[in-house]
C-alpha cells in the first residue's frame, strides 16, 4: 500500500530515508511556492477590491476580473513543470548533437 505524505507526494520509505538538510530543502521548496502563489492571489484580491470600491466597478465585473486572474496564476504554475521538462529535453538534445557533430562526415 503507496500512500503519500501529504503535499510533498513521497512514500513512507523516501521520506523516513531523507536527511534532515534534505527535507529542509524539500519543505522549503514547497513552502516557497505556496507563499508565491498566496502573495499573488493575496494582491489579485486586494486590487479587486480596490476597483470595486475606489473606482466604482460593478462587483461581478471585478469578480470575473479576479476568477480570470486567479485562473491564469493557477495555470502558470501548472505550466512550470511542462516546460521545464521540455527545457531539459532540448538541452539533452542539444549535447547529444554536439556530442556526435565531430564525428560526421561531410560532402562524401
Amino acid at each position: 500500500m503507496a500512500t503519500r505524505l501529504g503535499m510533498l507526494r513521497f512514500s513512507p520509505q523516501v521520506f523516513w530515508s531523507m536527511t534532515p538538510c534534505e527535507l529542509e530543502a524539500v519543505l522549503r521548496g514547497a513552502l516557497g511556492d505556496a507563499s508565491c502563489l498566496s502573495n499573488s492571489f493575496a494582491s489579485s484580491l486586494t486590487r479587486a477590491f480596490t476597483d470595486a470600491s475606489v473606482k466604482g466597478r460593478d462587483l461581478s465585473d471585478v469578480l470575473k476580473s479576479l476568477a480570470l486572474s486567479l485562473s491564469q496564476s493557477k495555470l502558470e504554475a501548472a505550466l512550470v513543470p511542462i516546460s521545464q521538462a521540455f527545457g531539459n529535453s532540448l538541452r539533452q538534445r542539444a549535447r547529444t548533437a554536439a556530442s556526435t557533430a565531430p564525428f560526421a562526415t561531410v560532402g562524401l
